[in-house]
Formats: C-alpha cells, sequence, structure tokens
C-alpha cells in the first residue's frame, strides 16, 4: 500500500541519515535547527516549521543556497511567515557545517545523491561573504 511504501521509505531515510558521522551530526541537527526545524510536532517558537523535506535548498544539485543560509542566516525573511534564522558563521566551523548540510541532504533528500567535496563548498561560501 501507499502508506507501507512511505513507512519503508522514512526507515530509509533515518538508515541513510545514521550512516554519517551518525552521533554528531544528528546531534548538532537537534542542537542548533531543531529548536525550528523538528517534524512537525513540536511547537512554533520562532516562525512556521516548513517540513525541511520540501526545501529545494536540500534538493539541488549544488548546496550552495542551504550553505549559505547556515552561514549568513535569514536577517530579513521575504514574508513574515518564513521568520528569521540566525547565522553559524562565527559559532560551527568548516567540517561542522560541512558534516551538518551533509546529514541534512541525507535526512531531509534521501532521493538524491551526496554533495561531493562539501567541506571545500562551505569554505568558498565562507569566503564569498
Amino acid at each position: 500500500t501507499a502508506q507501507d511504501e512511505a513507512a519503508a521509505q522514512r526507515v530509509l531515510a533515518q538508515g541513510r541519515a545514521a550512516a554519517i558521522a551518525p552521533n554528531a551530526a544528528q546531534r548538532m541537527f537537534e542542537s542548533a535547527c531543531g529548536a525550528c526545524h523538528h517534524d512537525g510536532n513540536g511547537p512554533m517558537t520562532l516562525g512556521p516549521n516548513l517540513p525541511l523535506a520540501l526545501n529545494s535548498n536540500l534538493h539541488s544539485a549544488r548546496p550552495d543556497n542551504l550553505l549559505r543560509v547556515i552561514l549568513d542566516g535569514i536577517r530579513e525573511p521575504a514574508t513574515r511567515d518564513i521568520g528569521f534564522m540566525p547565522a553559524y558563521r562565527d559559532a560551527l566551523d568548516d567540517t561542522q557545517i560541512a558534516e551538518l548540510a551533509a546529514y541534512m541532504r541525507q535526512r531531509f533528500a534521501p532521493d538524491k545523491p551526496a554533495w561531493r567535496d562539501l567541506e571545500a563548498a562551505v569554505t568558498r561560501a565562507r569566503a564569498a561573504h
């Protein structure tokens, strides 16, 4: 059934997310991102809880937009409904941001291939701004 297929996809996605730095990246996501980007069952604290699985940045062929948002946050959202996001440029190093982005890609876009050379991409994104 469709429900069985959806459940199987969730299990696969969770397994893939746990495959890379399972504890460090997941803990980083839960502590830095989880308050706002939870699974939809928690409180709306700082803005809407839009499912990250629908975020085009995570499904893109390149990680550039996601990295820029992690580094610089969202200071002036296009609409008030989007909410603000803090910048992690000064809180996380390039390796941590690369691990976080890889974890998010595997967890929320499990049908997409892993991004290559993420740490180099983070270094470039950090230097560009």
